[in-house]
């Protein structure tokens, strides 16, 4: 009996120590989490900002890689980054973003890293300053970053080497000898460094090498402040070059028509281009010397009144579809303008007017070849509508423009074309005299048609079947289900509202009042709307935000959208009239205000037809 309960008791003994030991490790288990979670909570709001650079010594052409690292445990809605000052120490290439997450020792930590391609513009110790960003009412801010920037060429590894310090020394009198020697550069031309406003310099931008290159090019040109840009055809096939002295193989990448919009001197920024010769030295990047052109005003004495400012060399043709028309019947009248210089900068030509015709401008085609200048033809039709009767003549029509190689203004005109207009009661005598003998001439008196007209027996018969109730009823039945039908397919595929179709829809009214909406009093603040305007216009119409695009990119982005190339090519000419007109002096721009905005409301019209 003793042994039994003794037995017993020790059973419950380890039955009791079990229990606690595992209530023990829950309750540890607990605790342990417990702890996690309290420190979670209570470093939640910590942030880790810092920032780093891959070295601190690098010379003039190399890149600096500055990175942002931002760590937390929530940095999903940051708000946006405040950079350091990057202005006349670096150039910003690029920028990228890359985040990464993790979890350790029960933490969670989200870090997001933004990198900078730098490129530096001076030599010396600069001073990177701190990034700042605002988080959960802190402000947060980056440590201070000092680099050193060194002249690409070295002067005390010259030094060093005094043999090589001589042949420097040498090679330095002739001239482009960083051209002679270096295997592979970067060349920016244009074809004339003194021309006049308005007047045509081609830029050329490229690539010789006398290396294999490991991947693709890429370049990036300036921003030619100061100019009216038009693109031209660069030869994207490589050829051998000679002039320095040695064999290159040589690639245009650019080339720009430039027409200089105000006379003094403008400094073209340097080119860039970016190639990578081998994959473990990553992309070097080559830079062109800057271009200085200067500008010359356009004389003033033997300007003529109302002078176009054209510039190039021009010839004027033009061409009747008739020379017989009737009082108030219209013709065309198509006026070529020709020759070489910037053709599109040209809206309209001057003419006589007077009483005896309303003269409206249709239409503006191009036919330009854009090779190495601008070239081609501009044509203008006009309709004519002639107000009197008898024999008239078509008004003379004329430019003037300014020849660079004469270094004198000329004046191009069309004569009088005389023409033979009808009373409108006699066209039918305008037909006929085209073709008959002066004995046999007709003159319609009058005319009158008279259709023959047979009786209709509209009388109705109706049989027993007609007349039943049930006939009737059925009849009605039909009726009625094929309403319920009708307004059930109208409701279903006519009702939904389509905000979309419905903004494409009002786009027109809408733009056409935010034109004449406008202040034109403020000719820079009028011209920035404009641009504005046509953009979100084009954007409701297309589905498509082109606000922020470039030219290329908008002409891209129109034609992918089934629009034509000439509707495209009126677009792009008047966005083109809109940047020039804002360069342009104050007066100049102003005068042209009231056709600007007919050339975009009619614009407006003829997009609204298209699209």
């Amino acid at each position: 009996m003793c042994y039994q309960k003794k037995k017993k008791k020790r059973v419950r003994n380890i039955i009791n120590y079990r229990n606690r030991r595992t209530l023990l490790k829950k309750s540890g288990k607990v605790l342990f989490f417990g702890i996690l979670l309290f420190q979670t909570l209570l470093f939640a709001d910590d942030l880790s900002f810092t920032a780093r650079v891959n070295s601190q010594r690098l010379s003039l052409s190399s890149y600096l890689s500055y990175e942002v690292v931002i760590s937390g445990e929530d940095i999903s809605s940051l708000p946006k980054l405040t950079l350091p000052d990057f202005k006349g120490k670096f150039d910003v290439i690029s920028s990228s973003k890359q985040s990464s997450f993790s979890f350790s020792n029960g933490q969670v930590s989200n870090s997001e890293i933004r990198k900078f391609s730098l490129l530096p513009v001076k030599t010396g110790d600069i001073i990177i300053g701190s990034a700042a960003i605002k988080y959960k009412g802190k402000t947060y801010k980056t440590n201070i970053i000092k680099v050193t920037v060194m002249p690409p060429v070295s002067s005390s590894a010259a030094a060093n080497n005094q043999a090589a310090a001589a042949q420097t020394s040498q090679a330095s009198k002739k001239p482009k000898n960083n051209k002679q020697f270096a295997n592979i550069f970067a060349d920016a031309k244009v074809d004339k460094t003194s021309v006049y406003v308005g007047e045509q310099l081609t830029f050329n931008l490229k690539l010789y090498r006398r290396l294999r290159l490991f991947s693709d090019i890429a370049f990036e040109i300036p921003e030619f402040n100061g100019f009216w840009v038009e693109p031209l055809e660069a030869n994207k096939d490589e050829s051998l070059d000679r002039t320095t002295g040695r064999r290159f193989h040589v690639r245009e990448l650019e080339k720009k028509a430039l027409f200089p919009l105000k006379p003094g001197t403008i400094i073209i920024p340097k080119s860039r281009v970016g190639v990578v010769i081998n994959m473990f030295e990553g992309q070097k990047l080559l830079q062109s010397k800057a271009i200085k052109v200067s500008v010359k005003p356009l004389p003033e004495v033997g300007k003529p009144d109302g002078f176009s400012g054209l510039v190039g060399e021009f010839q004027l043709h033009g061409a009747l579809s008739s020379r017989q028309v009737s009082e108030n019947n219209s013709i065309t009248y198509k006026v070529t303008l020709s020759g070489r210089g910037n053709l599109r900068s040209i809206e309209n030509i001057n003419y006589e007017k007077d009483g005896t015709f309303k003269i409206y401008r249709a239409k503006v085609e191009d036919k330009l070849q854009n090779v190495s200048v601008i070239s081609g033809e501009r044509i203008f039709s006009y309709i004519v509508i002639p107000k009197k009767s008898g024999e008239v003549s078509v008004p003379s029509f004329k430019l003037s423009y300014f020849s660079p190689e004469d270094k004198q203004y000329k004046v191009i005109s069309l004569p009088a074309v005389p023409i033979r207009v009808y009373e409108a009661d006699t066209t039918t005598q305008i037909e006929t005299e085209s073709y008959l003998p002066s004995s046999q001439k007709l003159a319609v008196l009058t005319e009158d048609l008279q259709y023959l007209r047979t009786p209709l027996d509209l009388s109705q018969h109706y049989s027993a079947l007609d007349k039943g109730m049930l006939f009737m009823a059925l009849l009605y039945f039909n009726y009625l289900a094929a309403v319920c039908l009708l307004l059930a397919i109208i409701k279903k595929y006519y009702w939904k509202t389509d905000f979309k179709a419905l903004r494409s829809k009002r786009a027109f009214e809408s733009a056409v009042a935010a034109v004449n909406a406008l202040d034109k009093t403020n000719t820079g603040h009028y011209l920035s709307q404009c641009q504005t305007i046509i953009l979100d216009f084009l954007s409701d119409k297309i589905g498509e935000s082109l606000l922020g695009k470039t030219q290329p990119e908008i002409k891209s982005i129109l034609l992918e959208a089934k629009v034509s190339e000439y509707v495209v090519g009126q677009v792009i000419s008047v966005l083109d009239k809109l940047s020039f007109l804002a360069y342009a002096p104050d007066a100049e721009g102003k005068s042209q205000l009231g056709q600007v905005d007919s050339e975009i409301k009619a614009l407006f019209t003829q997009l609204k037809e298209t699209l």
